[in-house]
């Protein structure tokens, strides 16, 4: 979890341009929900899938929040001891 800390940080600043965290828990576990900019989510599972990048898109049985957020869905990464370091970094250092 600590490796990919640093870039997530990088993409909660705005350093990636379109990404927004869903969310803002005081501590990030493994999962980060994310929604890019003028792109539907099941686009961006599309592209990070093309990269070898398997990503979950929707609502995630959560489709009350989702219209409260004013969003369709989003992405949803899991990061855990089987993710390989350059998955984690590929996933946030991706250029749109």
């Amino acid at each position: 979890m600590s490796a990919h800390l640093p870039t997530m940080r990088s993409a909660s600043s705005g350093e990636i341009p379109g990404l927004r965290l869903i969310g803002a828990p005081q501590r990030r576990a493994g999962i980060v929900s994310f929604v890019m900019d003028g792109l539907h989510p099941h686009d961006v599972g599309t592209l990070l899938g093309a990269e070898g990048i398997c990503v979950r898109t929707g609502h995630h049985c959560a489709q009350p929040l989702m219209e409260h957020l004013g969003i369709t869905g989003t992405v949803r990464a899991s990061f855990a001891v089987h993710s390989h370091g350059r998955v984690r970094s590929t996933a946030w250092q991706r250029r749109w």
